[in-house]
């Protein structure tokens, strides 16, 4: 029996993915939660083979709970369900510790064969990110700037192309409004942006923000 463990902050979502599970032979829903935190506070309690994790729920970021997830419970694969496109974040993931990524207009079959690989040690690979992965984002294209940030200054770019402020971005985090404005000094200077509204502007075209 393949243990899942549903991490995701909308209900809808969850019932889905809920509805999936149960209909799929040799898997059993063991853990459902809304945020990071007690995602990592109920592991312990609730082991699972494959988590399937979203992107922007509340929490310490993706890059810390697939760091901390990784190191606490490396027997648990990561299969991560978002709705920013893979050139957006699948690769980050993927160094970070995930097993897979995949968008959440998946079709049922393919997300049970999803868990299923994973559940195996393997890992999951759309063609699309097969793309990536094999062309390296193709040197002939232009590399997005983004890139260049770290993992928390790409975090909070994208919380703060989403509308939060530094006070609703540090409680997201678990950080101090002090780092948040740091980070936020970081990305304008690397980004060449002058103000809170270019960072806003940029998120929102290069497709970052919620």
């Amino acid at each position: 029996m393949i243990r899942i463990g549903i991490a995701d902050d909308q209900s809808l979502i969850r019932q889905g993915l809920r509805r999936v599970f149960s209909m799929a032979p040799g898997i059993e829903v063991v853990l459902e939660v809304t945020n990071a935190f007690d995602l990592l506070n109920q592991l312990d309690d609730n082991l699972c083979d494959v988590i399937v994790l979203d992107i922007s729920m509340p929490g310490p970021g993706l890059s810390e709970t697939l760091t901390r997830l990784q190191r606490q419970y490396p027997e648990a694969g990561v299969l991560v369900l978002s709705m920013h496109p893979e050139e957006h974040y699948a690769l980050r993931a993927l160094r970070e510790g995930a097993k897979g990524y995949m968008h959440k207009d998946v079709n049922p079959e393919e997300l049970v064969g999803a868990v299923h690989r994973i559940a195996s040690g393997g890992r999951y690979v759309t063609p699309k990110l097969g793309e990536l992965l094999v062309q390296g984002l193709d040197r002939d294209e232009e590399i997005p700037r983004y890139t260049e940030l770290s993992n928390r200054e790409f975090e909070v770019l994208r919380l703060v192309g989403s509308g939060l402020s530094s006070a609703e971005i540090a409680q997201r985090l678990s950080i101090s409004p002090k780092t948040v404005g740091t980070y936020r000094s970081r990305i304008r200077e690397k980004l060449g942006l002058a103000t809170t509204a270019e960072m806003i502007r940029y998120a929102i075209r290069e497709g970052l923000a919620e």
